[in-house]
Order: C-alpha cells, then structure tokens, then sequence
C-alpha cells in the first residue's frame, strides 16, 4: 500500500502517513476518509485565503458544484485545486471558463459512482485501506487516461499519418 502511494501516485510520505493514520481511524466515517485522501493527493491547506483571483475563481468553482447539484464540502481541496487551475490558465492566455469542465465533471461522477459501487454498503474495518488505495490508483488512472487520449487525438488531428498501438511515433528527421 505504500509503495502504490508513493511509487505509482507519487505522494510524500508525509501525506502517506496522514492516510495510514485516516485508514486506522475507525471512528471516522467515510467520507471523512476520502476526504483525508483528497487532502493527501491534492496537498492544499483548505485553511489558506489565496489570492483575490483564486477566491473569485472559487466562487465560479462553487456556482458549478451547485449547477451540477453536487454536494461538497465549502473547504474540499478538489475545489481549490480547480479555482488554481482556472486562474493559471487565465494567467498563461487561455479564457476557457469553468463550463469548459461541465463534461468532464459529467464523465467524473459517472466514473465516481462506479467506483464506489465497489465500497460494500457494509463496509468493514478491513475494507477501509482498499477502498482509499482503490480510490487514489483509479485517480492516477483517470488522469493516465486523459494523457493517452489526448496523445491519440494528437496524433491522429496533427501528426503525418496515423500512430496506432505498439508503433513508433514519428520523430524529427535529424540535422545535419
């Protein structure tokens, strides 16, 4: 388990810790737990005012979850996490606004709820670890997946040539 955390979803043992710590807590409730692996994976202080932008940014983020009809917590780190995003983007040129994350967040629960249609109703101390492991590995394999895709439409909308599976991916002739 630890090795997954810190190998494959590169978390510091810091942050290891404070997950090993929720999972041993059998007074906190689930959502509690998730929670704590969100504070790991996103490392933001829900604590911290921001810039004038982030929080503004915030508010958009907000307005969102409740067009969405989500039911968040006003401190997730997630939600932070994207008002930064949306005020780098901003900052390097690019306007999209946070409806630009409306299918995303769509396909997101859709892949949220199957996830968690593998927690047991009944869940038991035993399957604690799993599920917060289960759920940090399927974040690092969402966010692998959109790489790929994207590579694939990269490759299909901009390179000479398809790339398909397994083949080499064109590379500059040399100079010289």
């Amino acid at each position: 388990m630890i090795r997954s955390f810190t190998n494959i979803a590169q978390l510091d043992l810091s942050s290891v810790g404070e997950l090993l710590s929720a999972i041993a807590d059998d007074v906190l409730p689930l959502p509690g737990l998730y929670e704590a692996a969100d504070r790991a994976v996103f490392g933001v202080d829900p604590s911290a005012t921001g810039s004038a932008e982030v929080n503004h940014a915030k508010i958009e983020v907000n307005d969102f979850l409740d067009k969405l009809g989500w039911r968040i917590s006003a401190d997730t780190p997630a939600a932070r996490r994207l008002a930064q995003v949306l005020v780098a983007l901003r900052a390097l040129g690019c306007e999209c606004g946070i409806e630009f994350f409306e299918p995303c967040a769509q396909a997101a629960e859709r892949f949220a709820a199957q996830e968690l249609d593998l927690v047991p109703e009944d869940l038991d101390r035993t399957e604690r670890a799993p599920a917060v492991v289960r759920s940090v590995m399927l974040g690092v394999a969402t966010a692998a997946l959109h790489r790929m895709a994207r590579e694939h439409l990269v490759n299909e909308r901009f390179a000479n040539g398809a790339v398909t599976h397994g083949s080499e991916v064109p590379q500059p002739a040399p100079v010289g």
